[in-house]
């Protein structure tokens, strides 16, 4: 009875968490074959953002950052609202460089403009790889904003989700936790 009760449990605890929903509109830059309506691109200097079928991790695009310098970093930004003051929030994307000169580069993630959340340089060829934050909103609508430049190669992003974690989730774990314990404790008494 207690293995069902269980297997119920860490199901539910699954269904749960995968219906977390997504804040970002096209975050797989899928949409309509350009930024917008949802994206805003500002390219500085020499370095731009664009849609690019060449590599993205789900087709058909992802964003791609080139050009520029660390004083020039071109910018992908969208606003997401109906966030709850105080909340904590995930970010997930997928990052990749095809940086075949010396990683000369830079990507970062700032939140509502200056609320540094990711950061990285002189990324070396790498594939996609899933990069994970988590923010507190501080308003009700926030800025979420990729920066990037790549002097010697081009920088990828993908799949960009902000969610809320899940509190139920959270808790049916916490309670599975508990019955194991208790089970385990009948079993020694």
């Amino acid at each position: 009875m207690s293995k069902v009760v269980f297997a119920g449990a860490a199901i539910l605890f699954t269904t749960v968490g995968a219906n977390a929903a997504n804040l970002v509109q096209d975050g797989n830059f899928d949409a309509s074959g350009s930024f917008a309506p949802y994206w805003t691109p500002t390219p500085v200097g020499t370095a731009t953002v664009t849609i690019d079928t060449t590599n993205p991790l789900s087709a058909p695009n992802d964003a791609m950052f080139t050009g520029g310098s660390s004083s020039s970093m071109a910018t992908l930004t969208q606003s997401i609202g109906n966030l709850t003051i105080g909340q904590g929030y995930t970010v997930d994307f997928w990052l990749a460089s095809s940086d075949t000169g010396g990683a000369n580069n830079q990507f970062n993630v700032l939140v509502s403009g200056g609320f540094g959340a990711f950061g990285q340089t002189n990324i070396a060829t790498t594939p996609y790889t899933k990069e994970e934050f988590t923010f507190l909103a501080q308003s009700s609508t926030v800025t979420f904003e990729f920066q990037g430049y790549d002097a010697s190669g081009d920088l990828y992003v993908d799949n960009t989700t902000v969610v809320t974690p899940e509190p139920t989730a959270m808790a049916l774990l916490g309670l599975g936790s508990i019955g194991m314990l208790g089970r385990r404790r009948r079993r020694a008494a």
